[in-house]
């Protein structure tokens, strides 16, 4: 299970430097409100040293909290889709776009153009966390209600101390199957 973590992790990564690497060579030519380049900057920054902090601590360890996973994925998303929404409403908002007619022109408009790419990487990025978090939503619900708190707590969930009823098919943490046979 370690392996998908840190997979998730570097893609994460790759994704939010592409962010960042958009977000950079825009704004040094493309003057914006500085609330936007705090929100944004702050916003890409931090996921990305998040989760290269967490790729590197998954290679260290051998486990990882899950109901801070769900918490930090959640807040990714939640942030990479609000940027890629204000960033698309700044794009709305430049006063030389109403002016132009032709279709053509407004879609390559400099800065239209720029916004698009950023707006269409924080998007991808935000759905890139959609589907860890996902990941991370499902291995929560199959855990019994006792392992969510060990789990969180650092303790390690052992096999003797589950029931093995007909509800508990598969557990996902010890990778062998319970109950019914």
């Amino acid at each position: 299970m370690n392996q998908v973590w840190v997979f998730f992790k570097l893609i994460e990564v790759f994704l939010g430097s592409v962010c960042m690497f958009f977000h950079i060579r825009g704004s040094s030519y493309w003057p914006e409100r500085t609330p936007h380049m705090i929100l944004y900057c702050a916003t890409f920054s931090s996921f990305t040293a998040l989760a290269a902090l967490g790729a590197f601590r998954l290679v260290l360890a051998r486990s990882t909290v899950l109901s801070s996973q769900l918490l930090l994925t959640l807040s990714a998303v939640l942030s990479h889709y609000i940027c890629g929404v204000l960033i698309m409403r700044t794009a709305m908002l430049d006063p030389h776009l109403p002016f132009i007619n032709s279709t053509i022109e407004y879609l390559e408009h400099p800065h239209f153009a720029h916004c698009k790419r950023q707006s269409i990487a924080a998007l991808v990025t935000g759905t890139m966390y959609l589907m860890h978090m996902f990941h991370v939503f499902d291995l929560l619900m199959r855990m019994e209600p006792g392992d969510w708190k060990r789990q969180a707590t650092g303790h390690p969930v052992l096999p003797a101390e589950r029931g093995g009823g007909a509800a508990t098919l598969y557990s996902p943490h010890v990778g062998v199957h319970w109950g019914c046979t």
